[in-house]
This record gives structure tokens, C-alpha cells and sequence, in this order.
């Protein structure tokens, strides 16, 4: 069974600022694979390569093992673009819950751009 949150419509993208949904899983079990998949429409205001943020899907204990890479960058361009990031985390121990959230932030860009129509959504595997 699959968990989900979602927001719709467009908003402005401030990294360090913007707050996402996050999303609550429980039921974990020690040995277990929970697959999230985040997807969203992005864009930059202008083309200029210095405009756009970073994104990362995290688990907010730090408690579970990323077996994939979890970041992605929205860049350089003022047309929506769907992004769409899954990550793969490994349940070492017998936590029986996990918050996942998806971790805006500057990097090399100046942090700032548009998102809409946001889905996070997490699936235990095995």
C-alpha cells in the first residue's frame, strides 16, 4: 500500500524557506525497502543559468540508509519542466516510523523559481 500527500497550484520557491509537505510512514519494519517517489512541474524565472534551486528527498530521524541518490536541481529555465525523483531507503533497525520531506535548498543557484503540482508518495517494499 502506497502513502501520499499532494498540493496543488503554483508557488514561489525560496530555498532554506519554501515548506513542502511532508509526508508520515509507519509500519516500518527492520530490513525493508520504502521507495519514495517525488514528482512536481518547476521552473526558473528567466534562462539564466544561475537561476533555480536544489532539491532533496530526506528522512527527517537520518535513521534510515539512502541506497540511491536522493538529489535533483531545478535550472535555467523559464518553462515548466516535470521533475520526477524516486529514492530508494533501507529500514536498518526496528524504527517503526519515518517523516520524509523533500529539502529545498541554494546550491550553486540563487535558490529561487516556481513549483506546482506537487506528489510525494512512499511505498514499502521488499
Amino acid at each position: 500500500m502506497a502513502n501520499y500527500i499532494s498540493k496543488t497550484g503554483a508557488w514561489d520557491i525560496k530555498a532554506d524557506e519554501t515548506q513542502v509537505p511532508s509526508l508520515n510512514v509507519e509500519k516500518l519494519e527492520s530490513g525493508k525497502t520504502v521507495k519514495v517517489t517525488c514528482q512536481f512541474f518547476g521552473r526558473t524565472m528567466t534562462d539564466d543559468l544561475l537561476e533555480g534551486y536544489e532539491y532533496c528527498i530526506t528522512e527527517s530521524n537520518g535513521s534510515l540508509i539512502t541506497l540511491t541518490p536522493d538529489m535533483g536541481l531545478v535550472q535555467g529555465s523559464d518553462s515548466w519542466q516535470l521533475f520526477t525523483h524516486i529514492v530508494l531507503f533501507e529500514v536498518p533497525t526496528a524504527i517503526t516510523k519515518a517523516e520524509f520531506k523533500l529539502h529545498i535548498s541554494k546550491g550553486e543557484t540563487n535558490g529561487q523559481g516556481l513549483m506546482m503540482n506537487y506528489l510525494l508518495m512512499a511505498e514499502i517494499i521488499d
